[in-house]
């Protein structure tokens, strides 16, 4: 399944300790600047104003959520492959 081996690729890419992505604490010390980075770094965009509330709740109502995740999300969505 091309999806997996997609999926795969990206955990091991964000699990490579050379990869670029930031620890929890600098992610939670200014959680909108964290959103805002990511939002260009994948999407070559800014958020819109959702899309920084809705993640920011995700992020503020689950503590065990990680860069890692977030990124991983951001690297398997379809807005990204598009681009």
């Amino acid at each position: 399944d091309r999806i997996l081996i997609e999926e795969l690729i990206i955990r091991n890419f964000l699990n490579n300790p050379n990869a670029s992505v930031p620890t929890s604490t600098q992610m939670n010390s200014d959680i909108p600047l964290f959103i805002s980075e990511t939002y260009q770094q994948f999407y070559g965009r800014n958020p819109s104003n959702f899309e920084q509330w809705q993640l920011q709740q995700i992020i503020n109502s689950n503590p065990s959520i990680t860069p890692q995740t977030i990124y991983f999300s951001f690297m398997s969505s379809t807005e990204y492959r598009f681009y």
